[in-house]
């Protein structure tokens, strides 16, 4: 239990903050402050995976190849969302009693309680915190965050929103943070983004919005829930969204749909709010792109954190990310409506007809399909 306890107190920052950041991502130390292999010592571990989202932390096991003939054989096949606060008492708790039981065999000050004791009195400081866990949404160990970078996104804070600052510390990791966080600022600025004025009456559906997602814990389903009180109060039922219904909502034209090479460079698309004023930056190139990211950005007025003043829109797998794309999801592409275009058909056909109706994306239209519907 030593060499897991410690993996464990050597990643805590990471595990319980980092998401993964592609499909795909394979880099080394991802892994080795993810899955519990890289506890080594000797062991031949279970194929466990942690991955944060910023509410929960997904715990996966997968089962041993057979044809590896190895000596031990794990089975168990498990992916379950554990929320944070209990996956950081959970592991709190397996740590200090490894440590309570080298004590009772008097062998105190081992490497384990000296790195714990840093770790609790980390999370004891509000401010180191804060830094460790900004530190860990970089990709970074605990100790070896880029200063520049911290500091940046430290100031960050108090105009973009707290929540809103992780998610651009995981997005922006492995850039020059400090240069493309100003970029972002001048380009909010200078003419380029698009402006949008936000009235009394979308105000009050946003808040209608917010109240409808408050029902579920699981992201996916806030934002779902909060779409389909968005459809209701516009009175579009399971119909296609137009581009003048999507539009409208933040007084916005057509141009917003139009791709700007001035802004190729985005690393995420971003909307900046100035009390009635959000001022919108796209990074998608093509128009399905453009209106779902339109129709996260609705999703993160409603969904995100009050206190936020900035929008992000990321391939990111957090939480928010997730709401964002099921509010997106839903709002032009509603189950319902969806499912009666289909008739019960899933040939490709008639998935790419449903996503020329809906003026999405097969793949979002896949999306509905897999997850929602059940024939």
């Amino acid at each position: 239990m030593y060499p897991a306890a410690l993996w464990l107190a050597a990643n805590w920052w990471r595990l319980c903050w980092e998401p993964r950041r592609g499909e795909f991502q394979q880099v080394y130390e991802w892994n080795a402050s993810h899955e519990l292999a890289a506890a080594g010592h000797g062991y031949l571990w279970p194929n466990l995976r942690f991955v944060a989202d910023g509410e929960s932390v997904s715990v996966i096991a997968s089962p041993t190849d057979p044809a590896s003939n190895q000596p031990v054989r794990y089975l168990a096949d498990v992916d379950v969302d554990v929320p944070r606060p209990l996956f950081e008492r959970a592991s709190s708790d397996f740590i200090e009693k490894v440590i309570a039981r080298l004590n009772d065999l008097r062998l105190a000050q081992t490497e384990l309680e000296k790195l714990w004791a840093d770790v609790c009195a980390e999370r004891a400081s509000p401010d180191d915190a804060r830094a460790r866990r900004l530190e860990a949404l970089l990709g970074c160990d605990p100790d070896e965050g880029d200063a520049n970078a911290i500091g940046a996104l430290l100031s960050l804070q108090s105009e973009a929103g707290t929540s809103a600052t992780d998610e651009l510390a995981t997005v922006l990791s492995g850039a020059d943070v400090v240069s493309v966080l100003q970029r972002l600022k001048d380009a909010s600025r200078n003419g380029i983004a698009n402006i949008a004025q936000l009235d009394e009456a979308f105000e009050r559906e946003l808040a209608a919005c917010r109240a409808g997602g408050q029902s579920s814990s699981v992201p996916w389903e806030r934002g779902m829930a909060a779409a389909r009180v968005l459809r209701s109060s516009r009175g579009v039922g399971p119909d296609a969204l137009t581009d003048v219904d999507l539009l409208g909502l933040l007084g916005l034209d057509q141009r917003v749909l139009q791709s700007d090479p001035q802004l190729d460079w985005l690393p995420l698309g971003l909307a900046v709010r100035d009390q009635t004023q959000l001022r919108v930056l796209l990074r998608s190139r093509n128009k399905r792109s453009r209106r779902f990211d339109l129709a996260r950005l609705v999703g993160d007025l409603a969904l995100a954190p009050q206190a936020d003043r900035w929008h992000p829109v990321t391939g990111l797998k957090t939480s928010r990310q997730k709401a964002q794309r099921a509010f997106a999801a839903e709002l032009l592409c509603p189950v319902d409506g969806l499912s009666r275009y289909l008739g019960g058909d899933r040939s490709e056909d008639a998935l790419d007809a449903a996503a020329e109706h809906f003026d999405v994306s097969t793949r979002i239209v896949q999306h509905q399909v897999e997850n929602h519907l059940d024939w």
